[in-house]
């Protein structure tokens, strides 16, 4: 997002004073008597302006199932279930609301969640109406946050079949959105428009903006990596593409992805714990430098539907046995190292440029309240091939960080083979030295 403009500004620089040591060499020719044209001097680095660090972790959120009873979320392990979204670090949890009346122990389970600082999500259906919308709001209270529309509603409702849906959806979507924003209690809680599955459906649906908060999207990748620029006609499949077919619903606003998943089932349009580790952290980076407010991973725990695929190798960031793949490790690291609540601040700017980069280097500036800058950095290349099921190597890259000024302090964070991040001092200088891989690294500057 911010490497294009400061490595253009390098590759200027450093043509500049290659032209001008040439020219000192070339002139003169009488024993070095004449001295050359004294070289210009590089021009500065073009500042950058940082994103909050905690901005991007609160951009963070996670899906659950903890109604559903006979999987793993079975109320019987909520102990733990709490235990695994408390120590992940997520403060933003989707899930499904329910008719008033039922499952009123799972508001009581969420409003725990509530007290540890987790709210949520809660997606509902075309058939509320709204003493359910209110009686749901009432039941959860504060862990509360946003109401979403029904979900993925062209799925079950083709227009071959159906052709009313479009506006069945409609109506209920403007329901949901009165119903919220007239009541006392509620009127402050977001409403988010229906996440649909293609790009037909959307338009099919029209815009609902005056109805809705944000837009909606859900991302599916295929066993892709996250940037890619597209594995089907036109870009499909790619997260600019995603963002354009969603636009019909919501031209001026914004859009949350309510779900983005990333398997490990060793299947066609599937992934490996490899390749989801990687991606996970790079998707959710990807996704907040593409402008993106939330990105909600799905899900925390694999869930056995379909019996061709082994229960432990799904979408989950754990196992349909409640332990941690390697993908919950990595993201628990980068969200505790990057986490920084506190009041409202505005981040400042960093003058820097990457040189030595490849084309498929992105970079996430983003800064804490401590004026601390961290520049999250990696190659954004495919780890995996879905098709062939076998792992594609990224090789490792040297590049060199270059600054306006030098840090008081500098350090760089990366993935070691548990997956959690280990920091590594480094001289702070004008130029720092770093190995870009497939994994984010970070690189924490002090004092500057």
């Amino acid at each position: 997002m911010f490497r294009s403009t400061s490595r253009s500004l390098v590759k200027q620089s450093f043509a500049l004073v290659a032209a001008a040591l040439v020219a000192g060499c070339s002139g003169g020719g009488g024993g070095g008597s004449t001295p050359g044209p004294t070289p210009t001097p590089p021009p500065p680095l073009t500042p950058q302006t940082a994103h909050s660090a905690d901005g991007f972790v609160d951009s963070i959120g996670i899906n659950t199932h903890l109604g559903a009873i006979g999987s793993p979320y079975a109320q019987g392990a909520f102990g733990t279930i709490e235990t695994l979204l408390v120590s992940l670090g997520v403060r933003h949890v989707r899930d499904s609301a329910y008719t008033a009346g039922s499952n009123a122990s799972i508001c009581s389970y969420e409003n725990g969640l509530a007290s540890k600082g987790i709210k949520f999500t809660f997606e509902t259906a075309v058939t509320f109406g709204a003493p359910d919308i209110l009686g749901w709001a009432a039941c959860s209270g504060p862990a509360l946050e946003i109401f979403e529309s029904a979900n993925e509603y062209d799925i079950n409702h083709p227009q071959s079949q159906n052709a009313t849906w479009p506006a069945v959806l409609r109506t209920y979507q403007q329901l949901l959105y009165t119903t919220v924003k007239g009541n006392a209690s509620t009127a402050s809680i977001p409403v988010l428009a229906p996440a649909l599955t293609t790009g037909g459906a959307y338009t099919d649906l029209g815009n609902v903006q005056s109805y809705a908060d944000y837009g909606n999207i859900h991302e599916g990748f295929d066993g892709f990596y996250p940037g890619t620029p597209g594995y089907g006609s036109g870009g499909y499949g790619s997260i600019p593409y995603e963002i354009a077919q969603a636009k019909p619903e919501a031209p001026n606003e914004l859009f949350y992805v309510t779900e983005a998943a990333y398997s490990t089932a060793h299947v066609t349009n599937g992934g490996d714990l490899a390749s989801q580790e990687k991606y996970v952290p790079r998707l959710l980076l990807d996704n907040f430098n593409a402008g993106l407010p939330r990105t909600y991973f799905y899900e925390l725990l694999d869930e056995p539907n379909d019996g061709s695929i082994p229960p432990d190798l799904a979408d989950g960031l754990c196992t349909v046995n409640l332990a941690p793949k390697p993908s919950y490790t990595a993201l628990q690291s980068l969200i505790a190292l990057l986490a920084d609540p506190g009041a409202t601040f505005t981040p400042g700017a960093l003058a820097y440029g990457i040189s030595g980069a490849s084309s498929d280097v992105r970079e996430t500036l983003l800064q804490k309240r401590s004026g601390d800058f961290y520049l999250a950095i990696w190659r954004e290349a495919s780890d995996f091939d879905p098709n062939a099921l076998t792992d594609t190597p990224v090789t490792p890259e040297n590049v060199t960080l270059l600054l306006a000024k030098a840090p008081a302090a500098a350090s760089v964070y990366a993935y070691n083979s548990g997956e959690s991040f280990v920091k590594t001092t480094v001289t702070p200088a004008t130029t720092i030295p770093i190995t870009v891989t497939d994994q984010v690294s970070v690189v924490d500057l002090s004092g500057l």
